[in-house]
């Protein structure tokens, strides 16, 4: 950024005051330019400019992101406790699209989708309908989903790691379905995930979203054959007992 940038955006006082000369110096610079030392306290001027930008629209963006979001009916927290200031960032979040995969007894494909919502806003009748539609296509004989998901871990909220300080983060899990050779099944499974529960899930997703802010990011979705040779009884009966 020039000095001439910076004096039309906050002005040639207020220039003047945040580098600590005085206005009639800083006109001087505009004609033949800055001494040394004045050009490193523009160079912090500007540097503290353009960070302070930054940062306000980081928050204009969370104070956006935030407001799109339904507080927990359940929640104990406030609302700027509960809720994020922007989606979560992992590692584990692929790029869209199909990709193959190949091992010693299957081959097939991962399906990613982006959801990239809270799992309140989440349409689990169409998402189950699209899921068993790339099964369908895939022309595979088996099928299983990976849910990509995140909770917002607050600060009065036990995590993984235990408590976690001031803002909260984002903290990742995955949910599976089982495997299935039918489309209705399945299909049947996805779309009511939400409510399920089981010995390794104690209270379901919507139980969960309830209280906390729940994220559905991706969905992976594995259509593959099983490609092992079944063994013949005949071998079978003449195999050595071990």
């Amino acid at each position: 950024m020039s000095l001439q940038e910076l004096i039309a955006r906050l002005g040639l006082t207020e220039v003047a005051r945040r580098a600590g000369v005085s206005p009639e110096t800083l006109r001087r610079w505009l004609t033949r330019g800055p001494s040394g030392k004045g050009a490193n306290a523009l160079a912090g001027v500007i540097r503290r400019h353009l960070a302070g930008r930054k940062a306000a629209e980081t928050k204009r963006q969370g104070e956006v992101f935030r407001g799109g979001l339904t507080t927990p009916p359940e929640t104990e927290l406030p609302e700027k406790v509960v809720k994020p200031k922007a989606p979560p960032s992992s590692p584990a979040i692929e790029g869209e699209g199909s990709t193959p995969f190949e091992t010693d007894r299957y081959t097939g494909e991962i399906h990613v989708m982006t959801i990239g919502q809270p799992v309140t806003d989440v349409d689990f009748d169409g998402l189950a309908r699209l899921a068993a539609r790339i099964f369908t296509n895939s022309g595979r004989d088996y099928v299983r989903t990976r849910f990509l998901l995140f909770r917002y871990v607050t600060p009065g909220s036990p995590g993984k790691g235990g408590m976690v300080s001031k803002h909260g983060k984002w903290s990742e899990f995955w949910y599976s379905t089982h495997d299935h050779a039918s489309a209705s099944a399945f299909e049947n499974e996805v779309r009511h995930l939400q409510d399920e529960t089981s010995e390794m899930r104690s209270e379901s997703l919507r139980d969960l979203a309830n209280r906390r802010i729940i994220w559905l990011e991706q969905v992976h979705i594995h259509t593959y054959d099983d490609t092992e040779t079944p063994t013949k009884l005949a071998t079978i009966v003449t195999r050595e007992l071990r």
